[in-house]
């Protein structure tokens, strides 16, 4: 949004149409930088949601409402007011849209206000009227520098398993839990894994997904390519290609076990 009710599409258009003559499909994550925590502010999300849905009608059929909003301080009575609100706007568009309940980030537990555990902020949305307001849930089950054999105490694989039960708990065994963010660094920190690791993990979640009654959905890895910037970080090596376009080992699989 450049001002109120003006939006510029410039970039997302670029991405959008650069995608689909890729023959991707493109889910698209609506986000916003302002806390959505007031009713003006969720007013204006409508809009902009509403405005999304009507300009890649036909091109864009899964919505994701916002990213890892357990990293916010935006509590999850406010996140399902949200919901309320965009989820009959894109629908009044686009009827047969997928929205996606905001993938959160694998925290285990509440440890300060901005880090608010996934399992809990579900529940909470849950328990605030939100069950309605979404078609899947998303879930981001990073665990690195474990593999997904391996069962880790506060790893994403536990907690995604938890966010399944409080789902079925709450008559949702129909909605899938999608994988809308995975993957591992090769490089930047003592946490980084080889790159042999790095594509285990990718066959190991897939493998996961495509197992008959799973109740997941499509897998999305992180990343095509290294970042050139924040190189000292671990952040910037998740790609299945270096920062220079020579690839790793996840590369393979990647074009194996991507959909045709």
């Amino acid at each position: 949004m450049t001002a109120p009710g003006f939006f510029d599409w410039a970039q997302t258009d670029r991405l959008v149409e650069g995608c689909r003559s890729r023959g991707m499909r493109v889910l698209l994550v609506l986000g916003c930088g302002m806390l959505m925590d007031n009713p003006a502010a969720r007013a204006q999300f409508r809009t902009f949601a509403e405005a999304a849905a009507i300009r890649y009608k036909g091109k864009v059929a899964w919505w994701e409402i916002l990213n890892e909003a357990n990293m916010t301080y935006l509590r999850p009575a406010s996140y399902a007011l949200l919901l309320r609100a965009v989820y009959p706007a894109i629908k009044a568009v686009q009827p047969k849209a997928t929205i996606i309940y905001g993938g959160n980030a694998s925290i285990p537990s509440e440890k300060a206000a901005n880090l608010q555990g996934a399992v809990e902020y579900l529940e909470r949305v849950y328990a605030a009227g939100g069950r309605n307001f979404f078609n899947a849930v998303a879930h981001h089950p990073y665990q690195y520098p474990y593999t997904y054999a391996q069962d880790v105490h506060w790893g994403g694989m536990r907690i995604m398993n938890r966010i399944r039960e409080v789902m079925n708990a709450n008559g949702d065994q129909n909605k899938l839990l999608w994988i809308t963010e995975v993957g591992a660094p090769t490089g930047g920190s003592d946490r980084a894994v080889t790159e042999a690791t790095q594509a285990l993990m990718l066959r190991q979640i897939v493998a996961m997904a495509r197992a008959p009654g799973s109740g997941l959905g499509p897998v999305f890895w992180y990343s095509f390519q290294d970042r050139k910037t924040n190189r000292d970080s671990h952040g910037a090596y998740f790609g299945c290609r270096h920062q220079f376009g020579r690839e790793k080992l996840v590369a393979a699989d990647f074009r194996r076990l991507a959909p045709g």
